[in-house]
């Protein structure tokens, strides 16, 4: 699948130490990745996954869903 331009975006939901790994792969691919947090395990690896994004014009997206709780909006606000 990743050869034959069949897949558009990846969602990649495995554990963090292989997020770096997996971003990496699907990003050079050419291919959208939409990543679960925590990003990656080192500010390097988000570098390098930031760096491959870029230079494959792919979006590179993670998921923040909690910051838009009420709960933690409010808490932000004060």
């Amino acid at each position: 699948m990743l050869l034959g331009g069949e897949v558009d975006l990846v969602s990649i939901c495995t554990s963090t130490q292989s997020h770096a790994e997996i971003t990496l792969c699907y990003l050079r691919a050419g291919m959208h990745d939409l990543l679960e947090k925590p990003m990656a395990m080192s500010l390097e690896e988000c570098d390098q996954m930031l760096e491959a994004a870029k230079e494959s014009g792919s979006i590179l997206s993670v998921v923040g869903q909690n910051q838009y709780l009420d709960a933690h909006i409010r808490l932000k606000e004060r």
